[in-house]
């Protein structure tokens, strides 16, 4: 979004967080009916997600746009680094999906 919109980083950032609440909101209702979800752990988790999600952006706000964007990029870097060799393959190919262990 920053390269190609010309937002800024904080901008960029939090459309994409936003953008992610209705994905993440039907996966976790979806996994929740299929019985997926331990929900003894939710009473621990979602008072931390709240907490690190509200102490994440209110801290973003105070560092310099550079040190964001580096702050991000650098992440990205980190996270493309420690994926699997299984994972690092199906990144390099556009629509891969990973079913059953093996990469459609």
């Amino acid at each position: 979004m920053v390269l190609l919109t010309g937002f800024t980083q904080y901008v960029a950032q939090g459309s994409s967080l936003l953008a992610m609440v209705p994905a993440g909101s039907v996966g976790a209702y979806t996994n929740w009916k299929l019985k997926n979800v331990r929900t003894n752990l939710l009473a621990g988790l979602i008072p931390g997600i709240l907490i690190g999600t509200y102490l994440g952006g209110t801290t973003a706000q105070f560092l310099p746009e550079g040190a964001l964007a580096g702050h991000f990029r650098r992440r990205a870097y980190l996270d493309r680094c420690e994926a699997s060799p299984d994972e690092t393959a199906a990144r390099s190919r556009p629509f891969s999906i990973k079913f059953n262990g093996g990469l459609l």
